[in-house]
């Protein structure tokens, strides 16, 4: 959960008139000042402290002064001070000139009492403007302008202004100034000038994309966040456009948000990445879907509308291409987008009466009558006409209102499924496509992002394969959302990229934990990863969150990609009939060694050429394309390992490989059979017994290094110790919170003992 203050760091509003940051002037004689330190000196203004402004003496940068008590309970975050009538009448505007030590990276802002009753407790606590902290590690000035000051005393312990701190904050000194202040009419230092004066300020690596959103529904305060992102090595701000925001009629376009957030991120040395929403109710903007264009998704089980536009209606093609020509018209001069990403949903959401509705079927919301007639030009360009499919699947049905309702239950209900997702996925392939499509032709050299989930989810609307194929045919990449240390999860998504040439980029799903700060920058590196998706949150809300990341930060250096030489085939067969344990066993395996994954589609693209070990992790269904496949791979030289004593099987039932080809058994050791110039292994692997089992299978793979002369497995163990071969070097990633020491096979035939910290991440040069 974000803390409190960082709530209100994310929340604060940079005013127009915020106090300027000056060093070494001269300022008129002050009607009160207090300085700060063991003992405080007071000239008409008192620094209280009590409650939540507890506060106490320190020495910093060489001065004497005091800090927040951020271990009080709850943290004290508040400075208080009072103003003494005797220092003489309020004449406004009031100044308040603030020294502070410029620490970390947050902001702090100041909030008086006013004579504005429209403020939060009727004036008593009204805030003015922010200033924010980016660790030059300095003593600084700030000057704060209270015009409509008011000092009753009405805010807590008597105060009559207080600053509140996003995190530690150290005051050597406060003046009150009436009516004009010399501090404050001096020029301003730059964001970017302050940025350059950072001492944690970290660079980009040359060919890597950071870039920091808000997320969650947080409304951030950009003009505070944006110098901290500069100076934490961010290159762009990711935000959300909003279809009906910026066109909300048909001939009226408004950019005027989407061009004030552009403003302030070129006054940093930032640029924007526009994310647009293609899925649930955003597939059209409003004014369409009330007009007689509009085919409302309707889910077709129940009857019920959905939350935007079907997909299949074939005029929201010209509506998308003009959308982009215009987004592109009014931006792609400028050169402000970094990259442009396009978040693509399995399928619209349904209506919130819908929401709790059981469905029969494999996941669809469709839409009326293009639906229907889709689905009917496709059975017929299969099966020839419904009459033939109906033959083929057992089934008596008249047309797509009536699929979506359908559970198989015949002996070819298998390969009835696999035909209706297949179709719904080429859809939905199509759809993205079509974005993809409009958006090259309107960004020619702007970096493009399909965004979806980790292909461990086998989100039944999307084809992980397909869609980056898609993305590779138009020079785009794939962005993979993905939650906590499973580092198999986003495997498919980044082997398919790297397999047809699409460049990848991962985020987390949400703000995440120190740990979870190093974990992204493991998962991007290990992946060769081109972009990474910071959540600010989950670094600023973080005890050691700025830490961690400005640790981990210097491996995000760019990488080309490569090939593993060792792959786990997943069967997406499986998946789509809900019967696919694979997730949690590739899970455990990645631990032990690293791999790339192939699908049944990769495999007839090819994807096995550059492979010297295939691994079968579990039993199941395969197409018997693709069992013919692998066996002439095998063959022609390659390894195939089977680790799951269950045969494999085409979807109709027969056997999937040669009989006899593995010597399986649940009790029989590890085997080895020749075929052709290939050989083929039976290592059994009791999953259930976790680690174990995964590390069983990692130990004959070892000793096939020497005939791959490949280093396949430089670990081997289930220990929370994660490593990628990155071509020459192992980057190696401690997710435990205890140090640990291994020796590793760094090649063939040489071994290297290493010691990691927690949560430390450290390369080894072969």
């Amino acid at each position: 959960m974000v803390s409190l203050a960082v709530r209100w760091l994310m929340a604060c509003v940079l005013a127009s008139t915020a106090g300027l940051a000056l060093t070494g002037s001269a300022a008129a004689e002050p009607a009160a000042r207090v300085e700060l330190g063991s003992i405080n000196v007071e000239h008409g203004l008192s620094c209280l402290n009590a409650r939540d402004g507890q506060n106490e003496p320190a020495t910093v940068g060489g001065e004497d002064c005091r800090r927040n008590v951020l271990t009080s309970d709850p943290p004290s975050r508040h400075f208080y001070f009072d103003y003494h009538p005797a220092a003489g009448r309020l004449r406004r505007p009031v100044y308040v000139t603030v020294e502070y030590f410029d620490e970390g990276f947050g902001a702090f802002r100041i909030q008086y009492d006013s004579a504005d009753l429209g403020a939060p407790e009727r004036g008593a606590c009204k805030d003015g403007a922010a200033e924010v902290l980016l660790d030059s590690r300095k003593w600084r000035k700030v000057t704060f302008e209270l015009p409509d000051a008011r000092f009753d005393g009405r805010q807590s312990l008597g105060a009559d202004f207080r600053l509140l701190s996003s995190g530690a904050l150290a005051v050597r000194k406060v003046t009150v100034e009436m009516e004009r202040s010399a501090d404050f009419d001096l020029p301003p230092q730059t964001r970017l000038e302050r940025v350059a004066a950072c001492v944690g300020r970290l660079v980009p690596p040359r060919g890597v994309q950071v870039a920091f959103t808000a997320g969650g529904d947080e409304h951030p305060d950009l003009p505070t966040l944006a110098p901290i992102v500069k100076a934490l090595g961010g290159t762009s701000w990711e935000s959300q456009v909003v279809w009906d925001e910026v066109q909300p009629r048909s001939e009226h376009w408004d950019w005027r948000a989407c061009d004030s957030t552009v403003s302030i991120l070129r006054e940093n040395g930032l640029k924007w990445s526009p994310r647009v929403t293609v899925g649930t109710g955003q597939t059209a903007p409003k004014w369409f879907s009330d007009s007689p264009d509009s085919v409302p998704a309707v889910c077709l089980e129940h009857g019920r509308p959905g939350a935007g536009q079907s997909i299949w209606n074939p005029k929201l093609r010209d509506l998308i291409a003009g959308y982009m020509a215009e987004f592109s018209s009014h931006y792609g001069p400028t050169g402000c987008v970094e990259a442009l990403l396009i978040d693509l949903s399995g399928r619209p959401e349904p209506s919130p009466e819908a929401a709790d509705q059981r469905h029969s079927h494999p996941g669809f919301w469709c839409g009326d009558r293009y639906a229907c007639s889709d689905f009917r030009r496709w059975a017929e360009e299969r099966y020839g006409d419904i009459g033939a499919l109906n033959a083929a699947w057992g089934t008596s049905l008249s047309g797509f209102d009536e699929v979506a309702p359908f559970v198989p239950d015949s002996s070819r209900a298998a390969r009835a499924r696999l035909d209706l997702i297949g179709w719904y996925q080429d859809r939905m392939t199509n759809w993205a496509s079509c974005w993809l499509a409009a958006a090259r032709k309107c960004f020619p050299k702007t970096d493009i992002y399909l965004c979806i989930g980790p292909g461990g989810a086998a989100e039944p609307g999307l084809d992980v394969t397909a869609l980056c194929r898609a993305a590779g045919r138009y020079q785009a990449g794939i962005c993979v959302t993905r939650e906590g240390p499973d580092f198999a999860a986003t495997r498919l998504d980044v082997s398919a990229a790297k397999f047809y040439g699409a460049c990848s980029a991962v985020e987390p799903a949400s703000s995440v934990s120190a740990m979870g700060v190093r974990e992204s920058v493991f998962a991007a590196a290990a992946s060769a990863a081109r972009r990474l998706h910071v959540h600010a949150s989950g670094i600023l809300s973080q005890p050691e969150g700025i830490s961690a990341w400005s640790g981990a930060y210097r491996w995000l250096a760019a990488k080309e990609t490569q090939r593993l030489p060792v792959a786990v085939f997943q069967p997406e067969t499986a998946f789509t009939q809900g019967k696919s344990e694979f997730s949690g066993k590739a899970k455990l395996l990645r631990d032990a060694l690293d791999f790339d994954l192939v699908d049944g589609s990769m495999i007839r693209d090819g994807a096995l050429a550059g492979c010297k070990v295939l691994v079968l992790i579990e039993g199941g269904t395969m197409e018997r394309q693709d069992a013919s496949m692998i066996i002439a791979w095998v063959k022609s030289g390659g390894v195939v390992v089977a680790c799951d004593p269950a045969a494999l099987r085409t979807v109709e039932g027969e056997p999937a490989l040669a009989p006899g080809l593995f010597d399986v058994g649940e009790d029989r050791p590890p085997t080895v059979k020749a075929l052709g110039s290939g050989l083929a292994l039976y290592v059994p692997a009791r999953w259930q017994e976790g680690p174990k089992a995964a590390a069983g299978v990692a130990r004959p793979l070892a000793s096939l290094s020497t005939r791959a002369q490949t280093n396949l497995v430089p670990d081997g163990v289930v220990d929370g110790i994660y490593m990628s071969d990155l071509g020459g070097r192992l980057l190696i990633f401690n997710s435990t919170d205890s140090e640990q020491e291994r020796d590793l096979q760094v090649s063939i035939g040489r071994r290297r003992h290493i010691r990691l910290r927690p949560g430390e991440i450290a390369q080894i040069q072969e």
